[in-house]
């Protein structure tokens, strides 16, 4: 029998369309079925390690960045081998970003830490004596807030200007869109600035302590106590979003967000890590720790989790590693 291959017109017209089609969908079902898969593998905290409370993925020095209690700086290429770095102080740690050149780690009383390579710090004055608990850098500018409604702007880490924030309220952390700054704290808090330096306060529709916001390209995600998670496209407009039943995990106060790329993951206490394709819909993921989460972060190839007692946890595909 003579078997002739599908002239190529008919297959860049009629079948590649099918095929094309199917790729795509195979692809759409598989990301939710990876996220759903990861595992987590932890170098377990020790007893008497101080508590991590943030981290930072260097992509230039190709390491983890970890500040937390006691001014506490671990760092690790990997979530599996750790260094301690001395700081220079014993006040606690909160916050940590970077510019590409420089780190900046921020604490209590206004502690400022500056570093080139995440091993040796430098305390820098900034003038206040407000704890700092989140830091960013982007648009040319770290923004740092903190206790009592504390806004700080610094083009280099060094020298800071404070901002008038409008609120009294602690401001928790604070993450940048590509258009503006929204920054979260306690009793729903939520600020907006599209330079740093002017601020406008928007309705979250929560009186919940919000601890972390995050942005996808496409909508922001806050979280915070007692399970709540909001959601916006613009930082002004917020919705409040549930989590899948899931025992203990549903109703943890929730402390940090990230965005891979792809999905969610928002950790807290008690090991709760939960994951979400869009934002608004979570379901929990099994951690195997108990131990509260206080940072998530993520490398370009995994998630890194850190908290108490020195805990890092890192995701790990389903095929291992």
């Amino acid at each position: 029998m003579d078997v002739r291959p599908f002239p190529e017109s008919y297959v860049r017209r009629c079948l590649w369309p099918i095929v094309s089609a199917s790729i795509c969908a195979a692809l759409v079902f598989a990301w939710p079925a990876q996220a759903a898969r990861t595992g987590w593998r932890s170098s377990a905290g020790r007893s008497g390690m101080p508590t991590l409370e943030a981290v930072v993925w260097n992509s230039r020095l190709n390491r983890f960045v970890m500040v937390g209690r006691e001014g506490a700086v671990v760092t690790s290429p990997d979530g599996i081998t750790e260094t301690a770095r001395p700081s220079g102080t014993d006040n606690d740690l909160w916050g940590i970003a970077h510019n590409g050149s420089r780190l900046v780690a921020v604490g209590d009383a206004g502690t400022v830490l500056t570093s080139g390579d995440g091993i040796a710090w430098s305390k820098e004055n900034v003038g206040i004596r407000f704890d700092l608990f989140g830091i960013i850098w982007k648009d040319s500018r770290f923004v740092a807030v903190g206790d009592a409604g504390t806004i700080l702007t610094s083009r280099d880490g060094i020298h800071w200007t404070k901002r008038t924030s409008g609120t009294r309220n602690e401001l928790r952390a604070v993450v940048w869109s590509g258009s503006q700054f929204v920054a979260v704290g306690d009793v729903g808090t939520i600020l907006v600035s599209r330079d740093g330096v002017s601020w406008a306060a928007e309705s979250s529709g929560t009186h919940n302590y919000l601890w972390d916001v995050t942005w996808n390209g496409s909508r922001y995600v806050a979280v915070g106590a007692v399970a709540t998670i909001v959601t916006s496209p613009d930082g002004r407009t917020w919705n409040r979003r549930g989590v899948s039943s899931g025992g203990h995990a549903s109703d943890n106060d929730l402390y940090s967000v990230a965005w891979n790329g792809s999905y969610f993951v928002a950790v807290g206490r008690g090991g709760t890590v939960l994951w979400s394709m869009n934002g608004r819909a979570w379901t929990p993921q099994r951690s195997r720790t108990a131990d509260n989460l206080w940072a998530v972060a993520w490398n370009g190839t995994r998630f890194m989790a850190v908290g108490q007692d020195g805990i890092m946890l890192r995701s790990v595909a389903p095929s291992g590693g």
